[in-house]
C-alpha cells in the first residue's frame, strides 16, 4: 500500500486521536497492523484551493492577519491624525448648527418664574415680566415699581387688566397690540419711549414692562427703547433682556421691524442723545453707617473753679413781677364851666295876622345831608368819652 501524502496522513492521525479520546461509540473495530512503509515518494504539490479546504487553521490565521492589519492602520492613523481632526470638526459643526431652544420652546424648568431687571448699571430700573407679575402687589412694592407698561390689548379683547389702576401709587400706560408676526408695532413706539423717559427722568421708581407671558411683546418694547436711546443693535438689546428674563424672544415679525428700525436710525442718525447716568445713593459700608474719624484732641480743660457746696440753698430769688404801674390819668376832660345868667325874657307875641296861603318848603341838599348825619349819629349811639 502506497504511503499517504503528509497532509492527509496528519489529518488521519488527528481523527484517530479524537476518536480515541471521545471513547467508544459502538462496537470497536479491530485495527490490524499497519502495512510496512514503502519507499517515500515525493508529496504532490497541493493547489491553493485544496490547501484552503484541507487546512483547518487557515480561517483563524486570516482573522489574525486582519486584526494585525487593523492595528497597523490604527498606528498609521495615530501617526497621521488628519482623519480624527476631520471627524472632530464635523461634530463641532453639527453641534454649532443645532439651534438653541428659545421662548416657548424652552423647558419650563429653565424659564424665569418671576420678573427680573436688566443686569446693567444704567438699565437696572427696567423690569420685564408677565401677567402674574403685574397682578402680585407685594412683589411690585418690593421691587419699587412705580410705572407699569402693559403691552397687551384691552381685557375685553383678551388682554391683561391694569390690576392696580385705582392705586395712586402706580402709573399705567397701555399699548394695544396682538402677539403675531403681522402686527405693526412701529406706531406704538413713540408712546412707549415717552413713558420710559418719564420713569428715567423722575427717578422716583422702577418700570415694569409686561405682556401675557413676558416673551415677545414686552421684550420688543424694551429692545426698541435700547435701540433709540442707547444705540444698541437688536442682538445687543435682546442679550440685555435675556439677563432679565430667560425666555425673552420677540417673534420673527417684531424682530424684522426692530432690525429695520436700527437700520433706519443708523442711516439718518436718528438716535437720541445717550441719557446721563442716573443719580445713585452711595452704598452703605458693611456694618451700617460709620462715624467720621475725629481730629486731633485739643488741650485738656483747666481746673474747675470753686462752686457752691452741694446741698446749699440758692440765693434770694428776685421779684417775679415788675414795679406797679403809675397813676392813671383822668379818664375824661375838665368839667364844664359855670352857666352864665339867663337872658331877658322874650316879648309876648303880638296878635296873629290873617293866615296867608300855606307855604310848602322844599328842603335843600344841605338840609337833607344834615338830617342824614343826625340820623346816623342817633343810630350809632352817644360818643365815647376820650
Amino acid at each position: 500500500m502506497a504511503a499517504l501524502p503528509v497532509p492527509f496522513a496528519m489529518a488521519a492521525e488527528g481523527e484517530a486521536a479524537a476518536a480515541t479520546e471521545a471513547g467508544p461509540i459502538g462496537p470497536t473495530v479491530p485495527v490490524g497492523p499497519a502495512p510496512p512503509a514503502g519507499p517515500a515518494s515525493p508529496a504532490p504539490e497541493a493547489s491553493p484551493a485544496a490547501e484552503g479546504a484541507a487546512s483547518p487553521g487557515d480561517a483563524s490565521s486570516d482573522e489574525e492577519e486582519k486584526a494585525a492589519a487593523d492595528k497597523v492602520a490604527g498606528a498609521e492613523g495615530a501617526a497621521h491624525p488628519e482623519g480624527d481632526d476631520k471627524k472632530e470638526k464635523k461634530k463641532k459643526k453639527e453641534k454649532k448648527e443645532k439651534r438653541p431652544l428659545m421662548g416657548l420652546e424652552m423647558p419650563a424648568h429653565l424659564r424665569s418664574k418671576k420678573m427680573g431687571h436688566i443686569k446693567h448699571d444704567e438699565l437696572d430700573w427696567i423690569y420685564v415680566g408677565d401677567e402674574d407679575d403685574a397682578r402680585e402687589l407685594g412683589n411690585l412694592r418690593k421691587c419699587n415699581i412705580r410705572y407699569i407698561l402693559n403691552a397687551t390689548q384691552p381685557k375685553v379683547n383678551g388682554g391683561v387688566s391694569n390690576f392696580h389702576e385705582k392705586d395712586k401709587s402706580f402709573e399705567y400706560c397701555r399699548l394695544s397690540m396682538a402677539d403675531n408676526a403681522t402686527q405693526d408695532i412701529m406706531h406704538t413706539l413713540e408712546k412707549a419711549w415717552d413713558f420710559f423717559e418719564k420713569a428715567r427722568i423722575r427717578e422716583d421708581g422702577n418700570i415694569l414692562v409686561h405682556c401675557k407671558q413676558g416673551i415677545s411683546r414686552s421684550v420688543s418694547m424694551v429692545v426698541s427703547y435700547l435701540i433709540k436711546y442707547y444705540r444698541h443693535t437688536f442682538d445687543e438689546g435682546k442679550a440685555l433682556c435675556l439677563t432679565a428674563r430667560n425666555q425673552a424672544n420677540p417673534n420673527e415679525g417684531f424682530e424684522r421691524q426692530l432690525r429695520e428700525l436700527h437700520a433706519t436710525l443708523t442711516a439718518t442718525n436718528g438716535f437720541e442723545k445717550v441719557p446721563p447716568s442716573r443719580k445713585r445713593a452711595a452704598p452703605l459700608p458693611a456694618g451700617g453707617v460709620q462715624k467720621a474719624p475725629r481730629g486731633l484732641a485739643g488741650p485738656a480743660r483747666g481746673p474747675v473753679g470753686p462752686g457752691p457746696a452741694p446741698g446749699l440753698a440758692r440765693g434770694p430769688v428776685g421779684p417775679a413781677v415788675g414795679p406797679a404801674r403809675g397813676p392813671v390819668g383822668a379818664a375824661a376832660g375838665p368839667a364844664r364851666g359855670p352857666v352864665g345868667p339867663a337872658g331877658p325874657p322874650r316879648p309876648a307875641a303880638g296878635p296873629a295876622g290873617p293866615a296867608g296861603p300855606p307855604v310848602i318848603s322844599i328842603p335843600d341838599k344841605k338840609e337833607k345831608k344834615d338830617k342824614k348825619e343826625k340820623k346816623n349819629k342817633v343810630a350809632a349811639g352817644p360818643a365815647r368819652p376820650t
